[in-house]
């Protein structure tokens, strides 16, 4: 029986990790794994901010989630596989240094038809084919080959969505249900929920194996062993320790441009003070009119 696989897709750094942490919980107490789609990163891996993204994915990691890098969004009217593969070894490598191991890779469709692309994800075992296209690529729309199976790869592809829920019953292959964190959480639960009920079962991918290779590392997954350059490493989860007087090493512009920020977080916070009392003096000095013109004239004529 093919297998379903719940992909929470397309995770930046920079998103609510606390609501991400929330949906893997949730998964974790049902039981159920997971895959996360992250996206590539080229430098800045040393910041905290990134580090607690790791550490939410660490903790993934260790509780039956899978992670895998999602490909570059691509801006080259001319691709070139050559910076592609570049690129994607700095992501890689700032992923693993934080103990976060992808085990594959997450390319948009049309990417399976193009020669060039084709020679990025041939690095990669596993793939999962997102519904998204790529709009550089050049491609024959008639081309209805899929050329990732003449590279031995596993292939994953999107869900057929035949249902209001988006959750599809067709058993031909392995597909990925994905979910957008940023949707209501409500929705995301009983999506999961729909899927946990579907006919299709729900596998990890952990239960098979995987490799890749970069143009600095490559890594091997096989008998539930990670190596990584061929030296075993492990995905047990560990806290990060964060330096509180970390150094941005801002430029000038950039240490003006925070102390500006700090600048006006004041700015506004003296204007809705002084706000604040200026309400306060008119309200006091129209009860102290009304207290001086019309009591005592009341008092006068009684």
């Amino acid at each position: 029986t093919y297998a379903q696989y719940i992909v929470l897709n397309k995770i930046y750094p920079f998103q609510d990790s606390e609501k991400l942490l929330e949906i893997i919980k949730y998964l974790i107490e049902k039981q159920e794994p997971f895959v996360i789609s992250v996206m590539p990163i080229y430098n800045k891996g040393n910041y905290p901010a990134l580090q607690r993204f790791c550490e939410v994915l660490r903790f993934a990691q260790a509780n039956g989630g899978t992670i895998l890098i999602h490909a570059p969004i691509n801006q080259m009217p001319h691709f070139d596989t050559e910076i592609v593969n570049e690129y994607m070894t700095q992501a890689v490598s700032i992923y693993m240094e934080q103990g976060v191991y992808p085990m594959g890779i997450e390319v948009p469709r049309n990417w399976m038809f193009n020669e060039d692309t084709i020679e990025v994800m041939e690095r990669c075992r596993t793939v999962l084919v997102s519904e998204e296209e790529d709009p550089l690529i050049k491609w024959n729309e008639e081309e209805n080959t899929n050329l990732v199976y003449e590279d031995g790869h596993q292939w994953i592809a999107p869900v057929i969505a035949l249902e209001d829920n988006g959750i599809s019953f067709i058993k031909t292959n392995s597909f990925a249900v994905s979910f957008d964190i940023t949707e209501d959480m409500e929705g995301i639960k009983n999506r999961i929920n729909a899927c946990i009920a579907s006919l299709v079962p729900l596998k990890s991918l952990w239960d098979i194996e995987h490799s890749f290779w970069t143009d600095e590392d490559s890594m091997s997954y096989k008998n539930q062993i990670i190596f990584i350059n061929g030296k075993r490493v492990e995905k047990d989860f560990v806290a990060s320790e964060y330096d509180e007087s970390f150094d941005y090493d801002r430029n000038t512009l950039q240490r003006y441009s925070k102390d500006l920020t700090n600048v006006n977080k004041r700015l506004v916070i003296a204007v809705a003070l002084i706000s604040f009392l200026f309400l306060a003096f008119i309200f006091t000095a129209r009860y102290r009119n009304k207290q001086t013109f019309f009591v005592k004239k009341n008092k006068k004529k009684a």
